[in-house]
């Protein structure tokens, strides 16, 4: 009987120790990036009235941008960026400063 719960301990200590190691590991590798990409295009964080640089990311557009930074009128937006660039095109990590 103790060899039996002593087998069981050490099943279950094994599998504890590779789920946490894998949890860990998942952590340590796709965690920062997470954070920081999550953190890099935040319109919330800026506060009201301040400028807000965002760096262009790939599969966005400027009507997607417009719409994070203003849903009831993303026209205004728009034009920003257009003036700002020069063009109705912008290109994953060129730089953009939103004036809210």
């Amino acid at each position: 009987y103790i060899l039996y719960l002593f087998f069981i301990f050490n099943v279950y200590f094994i599998f504890m120790f590779i789920f946490y190691y894998y949890i860990f590991m998942f952590i340590l590798i796709f965690g920062p990036s997470m954070i920081l990409h999550s953190l890099s295009n935040s319109a919330v964080s800026t506060p009201s009235g301040s400028p807000a640089v965002i760096t262009v990311q790939n599969g966005q557009s400027i009507q997607s941008i417009a719409e994070t930074f203003d849903p009831t009128n993303p026209q205004s937006i728009v034009q920003q960026i257009e003036n700002q660039t020069g063009s109705a095109t912008i290109y994953p990590g060129e730089k953009i400063v939103i004036k809210k």
